[in-house]
């Protein structure tokens, strides 16, 4: 019985989180390890806590729901789950391959992520809904 309890209570390390992503939401991303490697798609969700990513289409998983009072019987839905984001890459726009990234600095001062393989600029996607006092409202709490 006690072997059986410590498989769901076992010791597992604590995710320290990474100081530089360089995944955002809105990144082309491929996977590179697991079984879901080889297949691409977009990042929807970013949780920085657990150094964890949602890819769109990537790692889906069937999810059993039990009768309820209105629905007499069960259904299962088909949705995403979330991955280390050391098991993506992002994807180089001239060659669609996934590659490493450095940063660098344009003439203006702004800095930018360019592509190891062709040394391609990678553009951070644009996201007008996402404001200031959004990204860091979890800090003001």
């Amino acid at each position: 019985m006690l072997c059986r309890i410590a498989r769901f209570f076992a010791y597992r390390p604590k995710q320290v989180p990474f100081k530089r992503w360089n995944i955002i939401t809105g990144d082309e991303v491929a996977v590179i390890s697991g079984k879901d490697k080889g297949k691409t798609g977009k990042v929807f969700k970013v949780k920085r806590k657990y150094n964890l990513v949602l890819v769109s289409g990537v790692n889906i998983k069937t999810k059993h729901n039990q009768p309820s009072m209105e629905a007499q019987e069960g259904s299962r839905e088909q949705k995403e789950f979330p991955i280390h984001v050391s098991n993506v890459a992002l994807i180089d726009p001239e060659t669609s391959k996934p590659t490493r990234i450095s940063y660098g600095f344009l003439e203006d001062g702004t800095k930018v992520r360019i592509s190891k393989k062709s040394g391609a600029m990678i553009p951070k996607p644009e996201r007008p809904e996402v404001k200031y006092i959004q990204r860091h409202s979890s800090k003001r709490k």
